[in-house]
Formats: C-alpha cells, sequence, structure tokens
C-alpha cells in the first residue's frame, strides 16, 4: 500500500461450531450466548517506521510494546520500572530516546526518565526505565489511585511514537489463614462473581459507556473482585475497574481439551495473548491459567503455570 491508494478490506466473520477451537463445546451446550462478528472497537493504526511495537504480534515472552511493574511498595514509596520494546522497520539504524514521564492526579510531573537506544534495521530494542518513587500512593478499592505514565519516541527531534498508560501502585498477597493482605495490611474481605458481557437487545455489542455503568454497578452492589468469564474483557470495562478500584480475574478463554494436542497448544497460546494484553492493568490481581470447570492432565495444568509466570515475571500480581 501506498499513500493517496484506494483500498477495500473485506473481513469475514465465522461463529460455526468448532471443536478445535476453545470453547471446545457446541454453542447448544454452553450456558451463555457465544455470539459473533464484530462487536468492539475495530482501529486501523498508521504507525512510524521507528515505532513501539505491539506485545502479541511480537510474540516474545514478556515482550513487546510497554510494560508497567513495581518492587519494593511500601506505603511511602516504590520502584517503578517501565519497559519500552522500539521496532524499526526502515533501511538504517535509527538511535531514538524513549521518554518516559510520570503524572500524579493532579498532571503534576513526579518522575521523568530518558534513555537512548540504538536500534538496527528491521530489529527491536529495548528502553528500561527504572525510577524510585518517594511519594507513591498506593491504590487500594476504597481509594483507586492512578497515575498517567507518558511514552514518548523521540527521533531525530521529533515524536514518532506514544502513548498514555494507567498507573495504579499496589502490593497483593494471600497469606493462609491470615486471608489476602493488600498493601502490608490484612484486607476484608473480598466480595465479588462472575461477569458476562451481553445485554438485552444489543448481545454483546455494548457501548463503552456502558461497559463503564456496569463495573460501576457492580462497585455499588459492594463487590470489590471480579471474574471475568470466560474471555477477554472488552479493554473499556477493564479500564473502569481500573478507575474504579474493582479487582479482576483474568481466566483464559475455558474449554474442554479433551485429548487434542491442537486445543492444548491453542489454549496455552490464549493465556500467553492474554496476559501480554492485560498486564498494564492495576485491575488485575490474579490469572486464570487452567480451564473452567474442566477435567485437564496434570502436565497442562504445569505447562499453563510455568507460562504464567514466563510471562509476568514479577510480584503483585498472583
Amino acid at each position: 500500500m501506498k499513500a493517496g491508494d484506494e483500498c477495500i478490506i473485506a473481513v469475514k466473520a465465522d461463529n460455526s461450531d468448532d471443536k478445535n477451537y476453545p470453547p471446545g463445546k457446541k454453542q447448544a451446550a454452553l450456558d451463555f450466548c457465544y455470539h459473533g462478528g464484530m462487536y468492539r472497537d475495530v482501529w486501523l493504526i498508521g504507525k512510524s517506521p521507528i515505532a513501539i511495537t505491539d506485545a502479541n504480534e511480537q510474540n516474545s515472552v514478556a515482550g513487546g510494546g510497554a510494560f508497567l511493574h513495581f518492587d519494593n511498595i511500601s506505603e511511602k514509596k516504590a520502584d517503578v520500572f517501565v519497559n519500552v520494546e522500539v521496532g524499526n522497520k526502515s533501511t538504517a539504524t535509527a538511535s531514538p530516546t524513549v521518554i518516559v514521564r510520570i503524572k500524579d492526579k493532579g498532571g503534576k510531573v513526579v518522575a521523568t526518565m530518558k534513555q537512548k537506544i540504538s536500534v538496527a534495521p528491521k530489529f527491536c530494542n529495548h528502553g528500561n526505565a527504572t525510577h524510585h518513587t518517594p511519594d507513591a500512593s498506593s491504590l487500594e478499592p476504597e481509594s483507586p489511585y492512578l497515575y498517567d505514565v507518558e511514552i514518548s519516541v523521540v527521533n531525530g527531534g521529533k515524536t514518532v511514537d506514544g502513548g498514555i498508560l494507567h498507573m495504579g501502585i499496589r502490593n497483593a498477597e494471600f497469606c493462609g489463614k491470615d486471608g489476602f493482605w493488600l498493601n502490608g495490611k490484612p484486607y476484608h474481605q473480598l466480595i465479588g462473581g462472575n461477569r458476562h458481557q451481553d445485554f438485552a437487545y444489543v448481545g454483546n455489542a455494548v457501548p463503552n459507556s456502558q461497559q463503564w455503568r456496569d463495573a460501576k454497578r457492580l462497585k455499588d452492589a459492594g463487590m470489590t473482585i471480579i471474574r471475568a468469564a470466560h474471555y477477554p474483557q472488552d479493554p473499556a470495562f477493564m479500564d473502569a475497574c481500573d478507575e474504579l478500584g474493582l479487582f479482576i480475574i483474568v481466566p483464559t478463554p475455558d474449554g474442554n481439551i479433551g485429548t487434542k494436542t491442537l486445543v492444548r497448544r491453542l489454549v496455552h497460546e490464549n493465556t500467553r495473548q492474554i496476559i501480554r494484553r492485560d498486564r498494564n492493568h492495576t485491575s488485575v490481581l490474579m490469572w486464570e491459567p487452567i480451564l473452567n470447570e474442566t477435567r485437564y492432565p496434570e502436565d497442562f495444568a504445569l505447562k499453563a503455570l510455568d507460562i504464567t509466570h514466563e510471562e509476568f515475571p514479577y510480584p503483585v500480581v498472583l
């Protein structure tokens, strides 16, 4: 394609039963609607030859795109890590600078990180920014606090790519008989339920505003945690949970794997992809890499566990 060309993009959606793909059951046997077609936002994105990569497109373990994570979290400070992968599709080596600015709720810049990297033609390289945040505000369901992480890629004096991620800092762990601890303190009981995305009259074609209202209703009902059953939730719903302080359990798409090697491989691949997609959401409390209400062999479960640790090799998410 060249600038000025007239193009037609044709997309065919097939919602027929196919036992080779999760959920692995006939639609008539499912306990929820399995709608098909394009029912969420669809974007066609043009990028500079030098740009931030896409995590799933790159298909590298815990790589691609931007990855936020934390360590040494206390009530007043935290170490913030921002990994940004930049790709170069041009024919010459580039030396872009990755700039990260962290802003508090009021828009004040509380941290700035810069790193110049060298990216060979047709290759990628990482800019790794680390900052010790002395005035970190912890996120809790009762008082969700999000920072803005502004990422820019500057090449030849021009900003060629960038974006904004929302960042919440919190530490969570389950301490056996002592229960769930949040930010170093015992937390009261987690109350929640499963959430399906379909609504009357519109099926799954739910506008972003309704995704937000649905999350608000669940929060107002007293819930603190939602299990995203059984498919990737709309990014608008994930964003709403970040802003409202709802925790999420993210499962891999469920199904009946039986003995099919192909389906097992696809389930593991889906697990990698969902972690790469949702890894920067503060709302994600736990990954659920095994299958829903389904028998599976031990080696399948252990592989799923290994994949989860490979794709998210940091603390904070369980």
